[in-house]
């Protein structure tokens, strides 16, 4: 490179180039060439070099000029060494140049920046910076440039060809004729990069023509797909490019003088594009019914015209897209899975196109496949819910999924299985098992409130197994958002040992035609999610009386026109009907109504502001009706005349300033904040309060600096007795440290504090 910069520059009239190293020459140090050029009183000083990381290289190629920096002995550093002024040795000369000259080699080689630093802050100043030896002692202004990284596979190949080196030394020649304002070059130079528009490999051997002069140039051996026209007089010119099984290709570029020009040429191949594989295979059995369509191309396609061509008979909603915005590679995802047991047929009609708007080869594609069926034994979710992208999901909703095989409990924990709406922070669940239409049901059931308006992750990992050992046979994912939670969403009743919140259904005066033995309300240790015992009802009907059962809140609860209740239900899919009976503003006694059709676990939420509720056949809108008072509880014979069903959790959900509810009958003669249970605990705890009267009543959590971290509640209670649910977060639902932490409870000149820890 240094011999064609020694051409330019005598070429255009300069009196001495020396060059301190040459081809096949020994080797002599930087140092020594600095010497020379001091000997012989040079009047400027240029080093070459290409740079390389010293590792693996696939993405580095800038370019780069560094030039001495004036150091001060005045300034040491710590170690005691001169630190730098932040200048150019040579201000005015160095610098120039230097900027110069990265700029012109970054336009000649067309690497990806250009950068120009002073040596000594550039290898890291007072933490091992030093000067270049090559610049050092020089007694006239000078530079060293890296022209690119002869360690990345493409420019090193590039740099194989001397025609191309050629160019970094126009480059530079140009760059001194601009700092001694000694003319610019009457010429121009074009380059270009000819390659395979199907793979981007370079292409070798390939002639380029330039017109006019009838000049032509063939790429070498090297992969490196370079063309070089160096002397071009300014003006326009056509690039034609003819090879064997490619498209030919022209083009029209300006040359301008004392500048670099460039045109690549893309080849397209003459074969027309195909689909090269497919997943499932033709006439493939027993395909997972989770398991993705994928299709790759001989080279990569149009996007929107393989998605118009692709068609699914039977068809199945879900997304065709490219495999990481790889266009040869096509997935078509489920929003859901495919059917059981069913034979499907993919077809790719011939409009599918390349990127060069060459239609599919040999016409339409087309194979087939057939699913597993539903009682393989092979482990697969049937169905789940909250669904795929379901929105507007209440943040204390079950998820429910049913497998057609039983399935090892211990597996369907984290992290084998993890529902989170923030990575690596699990949401706490309690798994059930159910029978539910011949599938095994399994309900998750949150510990406490899910966050509000948050994106929802469901993650089963392939180490999720059947009761035999059978693991699933590929990961499976779907979301969900929640909607945005109530400001309070209190915890009413956890149907504990001593929480009777629902009467005898024996001694209730609605209760008819059921049978008296068989029949009852009691506490039990039995899927239990909060507490240590659930509610459960059991009853009998007498056959075909059209029999009901009721039970009734020991105290109403009384529901505004914002505010919303849930109750967990464990269902035993007998087709009877459970009614909650609602008294309207108007005095009349309203139904809301649901029909057990499920088994676990499962959320019923009354939401004042989007149901309506029932009066003798007609429906009306429950936010009409507010305030509602929830008095009774009932289930109606509509199915099976036995059963039994459990029941917990019931929530309550409101803004903060609103009344709670109706005091009960009798209530505790004093205010007392109770100890919270579990103490310590993770992530959740209860903490219970009891009201001597109806007041305005303030639950407050504190760090030991007395910072307010979280308004648990804020409003008027009720007399009686009351549970709320802290989750170890603060306001807004980020989860807080471990450590100790106050709750204090402030109602009119009462006050009282306890003490609470939390272990992660």
């Amino acid at each position: 490179m240094a011999t064609f910069l020694k051409n330019y520059l005598t070429a255009a009239g300069v009196d001495t180039v020396l060059l301190t190293h040459q081809n096949n020459a020994s080797d002599i140090s930087l140092s020594q060439r600095e010497q020379i050029a001091n000997n012989f009183g040079v009047d400027w000083f240029h080093s070459v070099h290409h740079n390389a990381t010293g590792s693996t290289n696939t993405s580095t190629r800038y370019t780069l000029v560094l030039l001495e920096e004036k150091r001060d002995p005045a300034r040491p550093c710590p170690n005691g060494s001169s630190s730098g002024t932040g200048r150019a040795e040579w201000p005015g000369q160095s610098d120039v140049m230097s900027n110069l000259m990265a700029e012109r080699i970054f336009q000649a080689y067309r690497t990806s920046s250009f950068l120009t630093r002073l040596d000594w802050t550039f290898y890291g100043g007072c933490n091992g910076g030093f000067s270049l030896g090559v610049l050092n002692d020089l007694q006239m202004p000078g530079e060293l440039s890296e022209g690119t990284f002869h360690d990345h596979p493409g420019e090193e190949a590039k740099m194989r060809n001397p025609d191309f080196l050629r160019m970094e030394a126009r480059a530079l020649a140009m760059s001194f004729f601009e700092y001694y304002n000694a003319g610019k070059m009457s010429t121009g130079a074009l380059v270009g990069l000819i390659s395979d528009a199907k793979n981007g490999a370079r292409l070798n051997g390939i002639t380029v023509t330039l017109q006019p002069g009838n000049r032509t140039y063939t790429t070498d051996n090297n992969r490196n797909g370079v063309y070089v026209f160096d002397d071009l007089p300014p003006g326009t010119y056509t690039v034609a490019i003819a090879a064997p099984e490619y498209l030919p290709l022209t083009a029209t570029v300006t040359v301008a003088a004392h500048a670099f020009s460039a045109a690549d040429g893309r080849l397209v191949p003459t074969a027309l594009p195909h689909v090269s594989q497919v997943s499932p295979e033709p006439d493939g059995q027993n395909v997972y019914v989770y398991a993705p369509i994928r299709i790759t191309f001989s080279r990569n396609m149009n996007t929107a015209s393989v998605q118009a061509a692709f068609r699914l008979q039977p068809a199945v909603a879900g997304v065709l897209g490219t495999v990481a915005n790889n266009p040869r590679e096509f997935l078509f995802t489920p929003d859901f899975r495919f059917e059981f047991g069913t034979r499907y047929t993919v077809t790719i009609d011939s409009t599918a196109s390349d990127q060069f708007g060459h239609d599919l080869e040999g016409g339409t594609f087309q194979w087939s496949f057939a699913t597993m069926p539903r009682n393989a034994a092979t482990p697969a979710v049937v169905d789940f819910a909250p669904a795929n992208k379901q929105t507007q999901v209440f943040v204390r909703d079950v998820i429910e999924m049913r497998f057609n095989r039983e399935m090892a409990m211990a597996s369907l924990l984290p992290p084998a299985l993890q529902v989170f709406a923030i990575p690596g922070n699990p949401a706490g669940m309690r798994v059930f098992l159910s029978r539910e239409n011949d599938l095994y049901k399994y309900s998750l059931v949150p510990v406490g409130n899910l966050l509000g308006n948050r994106v929802y992750t469901v993650q089963l990992s392939e180490q999720v197994r059947d009761a035999q050992g059978k693991r699933l046979p590929q990961a499976l994912e779907w979301k969900f958002k929640t909607a945005l939670a109530p400001e309070v969403v209190e915890l009413r009743s956890t149907f504990s040992a001593t929480d009777h919140i629902l009467s005898d259904p024996r001694q209730h005066a609605g209760s008819n035609n059921f049978v008296a033995d068989s029949t009852d309300f009691a506490l039990v240790p039995l899927f239990v999610v909060s507490d240590s015992t659930a509610g459960r009802l059991r009853y009998a009907f007498v056959p075909n009386r059209n029999g009901a059962v009721f039970m009734s809140l020991a105290a109403a609860l009384v529901l505004g026109d914002n505010d919303l209740a849930s109750l967990l239900v464990f269902g035993d899919a007998s087709g009877n009907t459970l009614r909650w009976h609602v008294r309207g503003n108007d005095g009349q006694l309203y139904v809301w109504e649901k029909r057990l059709d499920w088994t676990g676990w499962r959320n019923l939420k009354f939401e004042v502001q989007k149901d309506s509720v029932n009066l003798a056949g007609q429906r009306f809108a429950a936010a009409t009706l507010a305030p509602l008072r929830w008095e009774d509880l009932s289930l109606s014979n509509t199915g099976a005349a036995t059963g039994e069903i459990y029941f917990e959790d019931l929530s309550y959900g409101h803004p903060r300033s609103v009344k709670v509810d109706e005091p009960a009958a009798a209530g505790p003669a004093t205010f007392v904040l109770r100890q919270n249970y579990p103490n310590p605990f993770n992530p959740t705890t209860e903490i219970e309060f009891e009201m001597a009267t109806t007041a305005a009543v303030e639950l407050a959590i504190f760090d030991p600096a007395g910072r307010r971290v979280r308004v648990l509640l804020a409003g008027v209670a009720a007399a009686g007795r009351h549970r709320v649910r802290w989750h170890g977060d603060e306001e807004g639902g980020r989860a807080v440290a471990s450590g100790l932490y106050l709750v204090k409870m402030t109602s009119g000149s009462f006050t009282a504090v306890r003490k609470l820890l939390l272990v992660r």
